[in-house]
């Protein structure tokens, strides 16, 4: 039997790696990623906190209190290239937060400085 069907390459397979392959570097490659999903890893482990914006370079989530439910608005901007994290962290309402985001920000920072975590 000289079918040809087994001789044929997985054409649609390949288109997809190649979009996928085009999106990580339109990324900045995977080190970007990397320091990208990092960021968004350290925002996640704070309690009661959900993403509502990622883009390339940015994240904006939404951290309710314990209590009443406020809402703060927390902003990271990632600079892959400089290894540099911006933070923002403001309460909605209110005047004061008790230093609710400033410790916010201390402990997002910290998990940040950790060192690189290389699998075995």
């Amino acid at each position: 039997d000289n079918d040809s069907m087994y001789n044929t390459p997985p054409t649609y397979a390949i288109y997809i790696a190649g979009l996928v392959f085009k999106h990580i570097k339109s990324l900045g490659g995977l080190t970007a990623m990397e320091v990208h999903n990092r960021a968004k890893a350290a925002l996640l482990a704070e309690p009661r906190t959900t993403v509502t914006v990622v883009r390339s370079g940015y994240l904006h989530a939404e951290c309710k209190s314990l209590v009443f439910r406020f809402v703060d608005d927390v902003d990271i901007v990632v600079d892959p290239v400089a290894h540099v994290y911006r933070f923002r962290s403001a309460s909605r309402i209110g005047r004061g937060d008790l230093g609710v985001n400033r410790k916010r920000i201390a402990r997002i920072a910290a998990r940040l400085a950790l060192p690189l975590t290389t699998p075995k």
